[in-house]
């Protein structure tokens, strides 16, 4: 019988894509940025009437509310913010942790502000056994 290698090969491996990304995400779990995204995303969410859900999962900063997601991944070339409605991903882009994250929160709550628009239309029809 032949052993079966687990090492990973090439720069896309599993294995090395962590250790190129450990830095940036110590610097995510460290750094006031992270901080701060969750206290400006819980006042705006507070504002308008929307629980927000915010978990770190493994080394990624998970926020939810109304089936949108923001994930805070980092990468080997730094951290990106990733906007997702259910399982798909609508865009992403860089984020720098030294900035300020209300940019990133005021585009993710502009999106959960409209979805909530939308619930709310939604509840406000009659049902449909009623037309």
């Amino acid at each position: 019988m032949r052993a079966v290698s687990t090492k990973t090969v090439g720069a896309t491996g599993t294995g090395e894509l962590a250790v190129a990304s450990a830095p940036w995400a110590e610097r995510l779990k460290s750094e006031p940025f992270a901080g701060k995204l969750m206290q400006q995303a819980t006042v705006a969410g507070r504002r308008s009437r929307t629980k927000i859900n915010l978990m770190w999962i493994g080394t990624t900063l998970r926020l939810e509310a109304r089936g949108h997601r923001l994930e805070l991944r980092p990468g080997p070339k730094g951290v990106a913010a990733v906007f997702l409605k259910g399982p798909d991903e609508l865009w992403r882009e860089p984020i720098d942790l030294s900035g300020d994250p209300a940019k990133i929160t005021g585009k993710w709550m502009a999106v959960v502000d409209e979805q909530k628009r939308f619930d709310d239309e939604q509840a406000a029809l009659p049902p449909e056994d009623e037309l």
